[in-house]
């Protein structure tokens, strides 16, 4: 009697895991069904160490398998995002947002044949909209990466779902860069200047954050 209780024990150790894995792979209802035989019939075993390791089976198959188009949109919706605010935050640095051949500037300094000095506060009404619509889009851009990043360890915090709070974000911080550039173009068209690269940076950076709202989103729909 002991004998064919270990036998049966270490049996269902041994197969029921790889089916496990298989039915999470296939997602085949008949797989789900069949291991649902198998494990009700391990139900007799009356053994909490079995079950404790189908459990653990079970859970970690599910959190990898469940949805590989999920995780592929999550990753993706990263990647997005991580690129976005890269772009980001080089526009808001740097100095090169109008260029002419002796000076170039940004939203903080200016610079005259590479020799650099502060703005301070002495800029207009719209210099100061643009900052702070770029400061808000900035923060609204991490809130959204650090989110996506963390969704990968914890789906919510208390009921806020760190997914939805992400697309959320990312699409507030396109709202914001969309405003702050338009701003910008229609307030610094001056004879002799161009625009330089960190202006298309900014600009670059709004559909950047749109498309990962929208990618977070579907990645949303599917969990």
């Amino acid at each position: 009697m002991a004998h064919s209780f270990i036998l049966r024990f270490f049996l269902t150790l041994w197969i029921v895991p790889p089916l496990l894995v298989a039915s999470c792979r296939f997602r085949e209802t008949t797989s789900s069904l069949v291991l649902g035989g198998y494990i009700t019939s391990a139900s007799h075993f009356q053994s909490p160490r079995a079950f404790l390791l189908l459990d653990v089976k079970i859970c970690s198959c599910g959190a990898v398998w469940s949805d590989p188009t999920m995780n592929v949109l999550q990753i993706c919706s990263v990647i997005c995002s991580f690129v976005s605010l890269l772009l980001f935050l080089i526009s808001l640095c740097s100095n090169y947002w109008v260029v002419n051949s002796t000076v170039h500037a940004g939203l903080w300094r200016y610079c005259v044949l590479n020799a650099c000095s502060l703005f301070g506060m002495k800029l207009g009404a719209a210099g100061h909209a643009v900052r702070a619509f770029m400061l808000l889009g900035m923060i609204a851009g991490a809130v959204s990466f650090f989110g996506l990043c963390s969704s990968f360890f914890k789906s919510k915090v208390s009921s806020m779902s760190l997914i939805k709070t992400s697309a959320n974000a990312s699409i507030l911080a396109a709202l914001c860069v969309m405003i702050a550039m338009a701003i910008f173009t229609g307030a610094s068209s001056a004879p002799g200047f161009v625009y330089g690269w960190s202006f298309i940076f900014g600009w670059a950076s709004f559909p950047l954050f749109l498309i990962t709202g929208v990618v977070t989103n579907l990645s949303r729909s599917r969990s």
